[in-house]
């Protein structure tokens, strides 16, 4: 190459992010080829290659070399950091009683080395603290906690999560009674609030698909009669304490009835229940009964022979 030529490569990068490499060259003749080197393999023919996701082994040494017009080449390298990013977890979402306190489980990692509790209402017992005491000032209502971590040296940004805290008694409602056919199920649907973050169903009978689902699929075991469903709440942080709601299931029999029909051959095909009998033996239907449920007819066809 006629003219002095010279390649300088850098990057950086925080993790999960983009990691951009970029190349600043000067002299020589243009058009330019560039080849990338580097850790894990990385190989590239962009002049500004990008990683679009750096983890902490994308750091390290990057090789560069430019070839220009002339097919001169020049190689350069630069030492590329990947800053580990912070993270923060304030934990899962709580309730409490108006009055009551709760001890909050936050947690921080990466490059995050502190934190800091925030919130538009209520009081800390130590905002530097990942488990300390919340106080809620309103009585009624939610609010949204924030932690955030401190900002760590290099390109990496604070991290930041919430948490959601429901102030106020505990609420439950188990839904309306409900009616059900014998040997049939009964979607649930019921509701939870307030303080209340959790609740159980419990009965002296029958089975629930998850206890723990306010929309359970309840399943009784008796043939007929009422059941009594129980939805309880967890006891939420404070003095308030867990309420209970109920709700009634009433379950429908089937029925099972039996016919004994004769008839002459020359009554044959004899129409029964939508079936054409022509043969003696014994047949069964599924009809409805008067409750709405199945019945189930079973007949015992005889048949004279015709005099």
């Amino acid at each position: 190459s006629p003219f002095p030529f010279a390649a300088a490569p850098t990057g950086s990068a925080c993790e999960g992010q983009p990691l951009v490499l970029r190349s600043n060259v000067t002299g020589g003749s243009s058009p330019y080829f560039y080849s990338w080197t580097g850790p894990n393999g990385f190989t590239s023919t962009a002049k500004d290659p990008v990683i679009p996701v750096a983890a902490l082994s994308h750091a390290g040494t990057y090789n560069l070399t430019v070839t220009d017009a002339y097919s001169c080449p020049v190689t350069a390298s630069a030492v590329v950091t990947v800053n580990q990013a912070a993270t923060v977890n304030a934990g899962p979402n709580q309730g409490v009683c108006a009055g009551g306190t709760i001890t909050l489980a936050g947690t921080r990692g990466g490059s995050a080395t502190s934190s800091i509790w925030s919130a538009p209402t209520g009081t800390f017992s130590n905002t530097g603290l990942l488990t300390s005491t919340y106080t809620p000032s309103i009585t009624n209502g939610t609010v949204i906690l924030t932690l955030t971590s401190n900002d760590p040296p290099g390109l990496c940004p604070a991290a930041v999560s919430t948490m959601v805290v429901t102030v106020g008694n505990a609420t439950a409602n188990a839904g309306p009674p409900r009616i059900v056919c014998a040997g049939r199920t009964v979607n649930l649907s019921a509701t939870i609030g307030g303080g209340a973050t959790s609740a159980t169903w419990s009965a002296p009978s029958g089975t629930f698909s998850n206890i723990n689902s306010l929309n359970a699929i309840y399943t009784p075991t008796i043939a007929s009669g009422t059941v009594t469903l129980t939805l309880t709440t967890n006891d939420p942080a404070g003095p308030c304490g867990p309420v209970v709601s109920t709700v009634v299931v009433t379950v429908r029999p089937r029925s099972n009835t039996t016919q004994n029909i004769t008839v002459c051959q020359g009554a044959l095909p004899y129409s029964w229940n939508s079936q054409s009998l022509t043969a003696a033996g014994t047949y069964q239907a599924t009809l409805t009964n008067v409750n709405g449920c199945d019945s189930t007819v079973t007949l015992t066809f005889n048949i004279n022979p015709n005099v």
